[in-house]
Protein backbone atom coordinates (compact mmCIF):
# COMPACT_ATOMS: atom_id res chain seq x y z
CA UNK A 1 0.00 0.00 0.00
CA UNK A 2 2.71 2.48 0.59
CA UNK A 3 4.38 1.62 -2.37
CA UNK A 4 1.01 2.55 -4.46
CA UNK A 5 1.27 5.98 -2.43
CA UNK A 6 4.29 6.79 -3.70
CA UNK A 7 4.04 5.42 -7.27
CA UNK A 8 0.81 7.88 -6.87
CA UNK A 9 2.62 11.12 -5.79
CA UNK A 10 5.18 9.91 -8.20
CA UNK A 11 2.86 10.50 -11.09
CA UNK A 12 1.26 13.31 -10.04
CA UNK A 13 4.65 15.52 -10.01
CA UNK A 14 4.21 15.43 -13.91
CA UNK A 15 0.78 15.74 -14.23
CA UNK A 16 0.20 19.70 -13.28
CA UNK A 17 -2.80 20.32 -15.77
CA UNK A 18 -6.58 19.99 -15.06
CA UNK A 19 -9.08 19.06 -17.68
CA UNK A 20 -12.62 18.78 -16.62
CA UNK A 21 -14.42 16.88 -19.11
CA UNK A 22 -18.10 15.85 -18.56
CA UNK A 23 -19.13 11.98 -19.42
CA UNK A 24 -22.25 9.59 -18.85
CA UNK A 25 -23.00 7.61 -16.35
CA UNK A 26 -22.26 4.58 -17.71
CA UNK A 27 -18.83 5.59 -18.62
CA UNK A 28 -18.30 7.20 -14.99
CA UNK A 29 -19.72 3.45 -13.79
CA UNK A 30 -17.22 1.65 -16.27
CA UNK A 31 -13.86 3.80 -15.31
CA UNK A 32 -14.47 3.97 -11.70
CA UNK A 33 -15.04 -0.49 -11.72
CA UNK A 34 -11.97 -0.33 -14.01
CA UNK A 35 -10.51 1.81 -11.47
CA UNK A 36 -11.58 -0.22 -8.36
CA UNK A 37 -10.16 -3.87 -10.22
CA UNK A 38 -6.91 -1.86 -11.16
CA UNK A 39 -6.25 -0.39 -7.40
CA UNK A 40 -6.06 3.02 -8.87
CA UNK A 41 -7.47 6.27 -8.58
CA UNK A 42 -10.03 7.04 -11.45
CA UNK A 43 -7.93 10.23 -12.43
CA UNK A 44 -5.13 7.57 -13.04
CA UNK A 45 -7.42 5.46 -14.66
CA UNK A 46 -8.88 8.23 -17.39
CA UNK A 47 -5.31 9.36 -17.99
CA UNK A 48 -3.96 5.67 -18.90
CA UNK A 49 -7.36 5.48 -20.74
CA UNK A 50 -6.01 8.86 -22.34
CA UNK A 51 -2.37 7.70 -22.93
CA UNK A 52 -3.81 4.53 -24.40
CA UNK A 53 -6.14 6.29 -26.61
CA UNK A 54 -3.35 8.32 -27.87
CA UNK A 55 -0.68 5.86 -28.59
CA UNK A 56 -3.23 4.53 -30.65
CA UNK A 57 -3.82 7.57 -32.89
CA UNK A 58 0.16 7.82 -33.09
CA UNK A 59 0.41 3.94 -34.37
CA UNK A 60 -2.43 4.66 -36.90
CA UNK A 61 -0.41 8.01 -38.66
CA UNK A 62 2.50 5.69 -38.35
CA UNK A 63 0.45 2.83 -40.57
CA UNK A 64 -0.94 5.41 -42.72
CA UNK A 65 2.59 6.76 -43.52
CA UNK A 66 3.61 3.34 -44.08
CA UNK A 67 0.90 1.94 -46.25
CA UNK A 68 1.67 5.56 -48.67
CA UNK A 69 4.54 4.37 -48.87
CA UNK A 70 4.58 1.17 -49.61
CA UNK A 71 2.04 1.96 -51.78
CA UNK A 72 4.06 4.20 -54.03
CA UNK A 73 7.09 2.02 -53.74
CA UNK A 74 4.57 -0.60 -55.66
CA UNK A 75 3.65 1.88 -58.33
CA UNK A 76 6.97 2.59 -58.80
CA UNK A 77 7.95 -0.65 -59.56
CA UNK A 78 4.86 -1.86 -61.68
CA UNK A 79 4.86 1.23 -63.99
CA UNK A 80 7.76 -0.13 -66.68
CA UNK A 81 5.91 -3.79 -67.19
CA UNK A 82 2.76 -2.47 -67.14
CA UNK A 83 3.17 0.16 -69.48
CA UNK A 84 5.32 -2.60 -71.76
CA UNK A 85 2.50 -4.82 -71.40
CA UNK A 86 0.18 -1.76 -72.46
CA UNK A 87 1.96 -1.22 -75.88
CA UNK A 88 2.05 -5.54 -76.44
CA UNK A 89 -1.87 -5.09 -76.44
CA UNK A 90 -1.76 -2.17 -78.50
CA UNK A 91 0.52 -3.92 -80.92
CA UNK A 92 -1.73 -6.72 -80.58
CA UNK A 93 -4.71 -4.93 -81.21
CA UNK A 94 -3.36 -2.96 -84.58
CA UNK A 95 -2.61 -6.74 -86.10
CA UNK A 96 -6.22 -7.78 -85.17
CA UNK A 97 -8.08 -4.90 -86.88
CA UNK A 98 -5.67 -5.19 -90.06
CA UNK A 99 -6.18 -8.78 -90.04
CA UNK A 100 -10.26 -8.17 -89.60
CA UNK A 101 -10.43 -5.42 -92.48
CA UNK A 102 -7.74 -7.45 -94.47
CA UNK A 103 -10.39 -10.35 -94.07
CA UNK A 104 -13.42 -8.27 -95.15
CA UNK A 105 -12.06 -7.53 -98.36
CA UNK A 106 -10.68 -10.73 -99.13
CA UNK A 107 -14.03 -11.97 -98.53
CA UNK A 108 -15.52 -8.63 -100.68
CA UNK A 109 -13.31 -9.60 -103.38
CA UNK A 110 -14.02 -13.68 -103.94
CA UNK A 111 -18.22 -12.82 -103.46
CA UNK A 112 -18.71 -10.98 -106.13
CA UNK A 113 -20.65 -13.25 -108.14
CA UNK A 114 -23.30 -12.86 -105.47
CA UNK A 115 -23.91 -9.70 -103.58
CA UNK A 116 -22.54 -9.21 -99.73
CA UNK A 117 -23.51 -6.12 -97.96
CA UNK A 118 -20.15 -4.98 -95.93
CA UNK A 119 -22.35 -5.41 -92.71
CA UNK A 120 -22.92 -9.00 -93.50
CA UNK A 121 -19.57 -9.87 -93.87
CA UNK A 122 -18.69 -7.57 -90.77
CA UNK A 123 -20.90 -9.90 -88.68
CA UNK A 124 -19.97 -13.46 -90.12
CA UNK A 125 -16.10 -12.11 -89.66
CA UNK A 126 -16.90 -11.18 -85.58
CA UNK A 127 -18.67 -14.25 -85.28
CA UNK A 128 -15.93 -16.75 -86.72
CA UNK A 129 -13.56 -14.60 -84.93
CA UNK A 130 -15.58 -15.10 -81.80
CA UNK A 131 -15.55 -19.03 -82.97
CA UNK A 132 -12.14 -19.11 -83.07
CA UNK A 133 -11.45 -17.57 -79.53
CA UNK A 134 -13.25 -20.40 -77.88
Amino acid sequence: MARQIGERKNRMKYAKEFMGIRVTADMQKNVETVARKNHMSVSETVRKFIEKGLEIEGYTQDVDCIAGIVRQEIKAQLAPPIDRLVKIQMKAAKISAGMYYLLLKILMELSVDRIVSLKELATDTRKLGVKCMH
